[in-house]
């Protein structure tokens, strides 16, 4: 017995006969499947670092973190091109 190996293509039209949950659930963890490449310049090393910095200062109360929303507002209202 011959068995085909799946193709993008086949793969994505047997995700679209799932549930909503359960293709959410597959985003989920394909996306967990994929890392995230480092800044431009910056080795995997040294991103892991500055991460590893940042978290302690927040943790340390040397830096304040902001929720999400608040975040991505003010980089809107801070590169907001008017005319």
């Amino acid at each position: 017995m011959v068995v085909k190996e799946a193709s993008k293509a086949d793969i994505l039209a047997m995700a679209r006969k799932l549930p909503w949950d359960e293709r959410w659930s597959l985003i989920r963890e394909l996306s967990e499947t994929i890392p995230v490449p480092p800044p431009d310049g910056m080795t995997h090393k040294e991103f892991l670092a500055e991460l590893n910095g940042r978290w302690e200062e927040c943790e340390s109360g040397r830096m304040t973190c902001a929720p999400l929303d608040e975040v991505i507002e003010r980089l809107r209202q801070k590169n907001r091109t008017d005319g």
